[in-house]
């Protein structure tokens, strides 16, 4: 069989996250990163005619290219970027089983030929489900078994031999990695992990390392829903409009003492210049957006959360995407309970992509993926056994 890779997936339904690797000649772990819209479509043999490249030239990435098929003449599916020219869009109500699938697919035919693996793989993988959808795991492991085994990547046959397959609700990547660490910590404390995404909110609990199924909860309430209650103050303002304002500034420091990565003056703007177009005073903006961040707080989160944290509790990680605009109001109101924020997570994430403080790509910090990624990078780091290798390269 062909290279090993390891391989870790998120399919979030603002963008899927993937972190993956190989070990190279030397022994070391190579670690890299990759994003993809989340967009997915599925479409008929016959389309399959109509996807060459226009141009009469294949010049762009394998990731903006994805299409996937699952026999040599069965029905197609358009992912990320092929998918959007083709005028799909993200729905939010469907679970993510339903298409993640043909994504993790999509992906590994994306990185094999991005990375020259050829078409035999072997392959570690995690895949990262919400809590909700998680209870359907033997059936997403009996379809990725079925799948891997042949499928076609823009008509390239891929063989993979599926190693391992490890299938956890989110925030669990982020657990692991901090248990891998702080065993002894972990071990002796309860520790809830509150994952604030784009689509759902999960709060997992762990009691002496333990994960407590019965007091692990998940909200279908997320980013999303604050995104809508602005909207609904600002009419003519799609989801895409409001991202796009979002503008994320911070500095990457290397402290030489602590040997760690930390990200300074992170602070989280909006260009309201680019939602011109809806008539409003900068000043309406501005309270538009106050309130409603105040009203997804009071009416999707905090009373939700009030019922998930037990007085036993010793830490509360507050993580994912939309932590720092959620952050505040969880001081403000929880102040009786500690809180940590994945600080050195953020740190090892860096160094393991290689990255110096002066080349760290700025979709990174502009999208604050380096946040966003992190739970993604918990598992691919317990999965591939990364600080295990790390002590024995030192």
């Amino acid at each position: 069989m062909g290279n090993l890779l390891y391989l870790s997936f998120d399919a979030g339904s603002s963008l899927t996250k993937i972190i993956y690797g190989w070990i190279k000649a030397d022994g070391k772990l190579f670690v890299k990163y990759l994003v993809m819209t989340p967009e997915c479509l599925g479409l008929t043999a016959a389309s399959a005619s109509f996807l060459s490249d226009e141009s009469g030239i294949s010049l762009g990435l394998p990731e903006d290219n994805a299409w996937i098929r699952y026999s040599q003449n069965g029905d197609i599916f358009l992912l990320a970027r092929m998918a959007v020219e083709y005028r799909a869009r993200t729905h939010l109500k469907p679970l993510k089983l339903k298409t993640i699938v043909p994504k993790i697919l999509g992906a590994i035919g994306a990185i094999a030929e991005k990375e020259n693996l050829g078409e035999e793989i072997e392959l570690v993988l995690g895949v990262l489900l919400p809590f909700n959808e998680i209870n359907s795991k033997q059936e997403l492991n009996n379809n990725l078994i079925t799948r891997l085994d042949n499928f076609y990547f823009r008509d390239k046959k891929i063989t993979v031999k599926l190693k391992k397959l490890k299938i956890v609700p989110e925030a669990t990547g982020l657990a692991a990695s901090y248990s891998i660490k702080h065993k002894k910590d972990f071990k002796q404390t309860n520790q809830s992990f509150l994952m604030l995404g784009h689509r759902n909110t999960s709060f997992l609990v762990f009691e002496r390392g333990s994960f407590s199924r019965s007091k692990s909860s998940v909200t279908t309430s997320g980013f999303y829903d604050f995104i809508d209650i602005f909207r609904e103050k600002v009419p003519g303002v799609e989801r895409e409009d409001f991202l796009n304002m979002l503008e994320t500034t911070a500095k990457i420091n290397y402290d030489w003492q602590k040997k760690v990565f930390e990200l300074e003056n992170q602070t989280f703007n909006y260009d309201f210049v680019k939602l011109h177009d809806t008539g409003k005073s900068l000043d309406y903006l501005k309270n538009a957006l106050k309130v409603s961040l105040n009203e997804y707080w009071s009416s999707s989160i905090s009373s939700w959360m009030k019922g998930c944290l037990q007085p036993n509790i010793d830490v509360l990680w507050v993580c994912g995407g939309a932590a720092p605009f959620i952050l505040p109001d969880i001081e403000n109101e929880f102040s009786n309970i500690k809180i940590h924020r994945p600080r050195l997570e953020i740190s090892d994430l860096i160094l393991a992509l290689g990255f110096k403080q002066y080349d760290c790509p700025t979709e990174l910090i502009e999208q604050n993926l380096i946040e966003r990624m992190l739970d993604v990078w918990g598992l691919f780091a317990a999965s591939s056994n990364y600080y295990a290798r790390q002590e024995v390269s030192a």
